[in-house]
């Protein structure tokens, strides 16, 4: 028998609750059905799912109901969309049977919890991702996306391959630690502080396919994507600021060494 017991756990459900006859009449629901609907319990229970949707949503409703009670199995997952009064809402919906002491299906149990901001929050994460996929893809700058705790290369953009002069399938098998020539072990220190952000600038050699060695500067930061923290790197050149910095620091270490002769003949000659 229905208890009072029964009832309140029905009613403390998150999820909207409904027994349904096979003549597809509400016997019984819970209070977040009643909430969604609009409606109370007494206006609920003997009435039809089409009393109450549209048509073609409750012929929808109703095949499924069918379904259960024909096969005596349950169909579980289905995302469908709901009209109540304060809109259309995506729900998540399992369909069981219930049975009579002789085994015989007499209607059967649904379970629908709202996802509609859920669903909102996917698409609009997944919009923001593909968004961010199209501008890294035709970005002019170099830029790459590393597995932090490998270091392998899941994504490199059209201008990464141009400058590094891989294909994308020749790039996305080989570990950052293939192209940085510094010591594995700083390669593995470096994105470690790079996903930890402790510091997300560095110069580094890098090697390109024909052999050359270019020094860059990257900007290594994590980010969320697909599901998984990676490091999103953009990569600048230098190696031209860095052959410059090389020829001054030479010339000052050769005007250094002519001024110390300089001070050291004067020194001898006032000697």
């Amino acid at each position: 028998a229905y208890s009072r017991v029964q009832e309140v756990i029905l009613d403390s459900a998150p999820a909207m609750i409904f027994y349904k006859n096979k003549q597809n009449f509400f016997i019984r629901v819970n209070k977040a059905f009643e909430a969604a609907m609009g409606l109370s319990k007494e206006k609920l229970v003997g009435r039809s799912i089409f009393d109450i949707y549209p048509k073609d949503q409750a012929e929808k409703f109703w095949q499924d109901d069918l379904e259960v009670i024909k096969t005596k199995k349950p169909k579980l997952n289905m995302i469908e969309s709901m009209e109540t009064p304060q809109g259309t809402r995506i729900v998540r919906t399992d369909k069981v049977p219930y049975f009579d002491e002789q085994g015989n299906v007499i209607g059967i149990i649904g379970f629908a919890l709202d996802i509609t901001e859920r669903k909102k929050a996917h698409e609009q994460l997944r919009e923001s991702e593909e968004r961010f996929h199209e501008m890294f893809k035709r970005h002019h700058v170099v830029e790459l996306i590393i597995q932090p705790e490998t270091g392998v290369i899941l994504d490199a953009n059209d201008a990464a391959l141009g400058f590094y002069g891989y294909s994308h399938d020749e790039m996305c098998r080989m570990r950052i630690q293939d192209i940085n020539q510094q010591p594995l072990e700083d390669v593995t220190d470096s994105l470690n502080m790079a996903a930890l952000e402790s510091r997300n600038r560095f110069e580094f050699p890098h090697r390109l396919a024909n052999g050359q060695i270019h020094w860059v500067e990257v900007y290594s930061t994590p980010v969320e994507t697909g599901g998984q923290k990676v490091l999103y790197s953009i990569i600048h050149d230098i190696t031209d600021r860095k052959l410059a910095e090389e020829k001054i620091q030479t010339s000052l270490q050769r005007l250094y060494l002519i001024l110390s002769n300089m001070q050291n003949g004067i020194l001898l000659i006032t000697a």
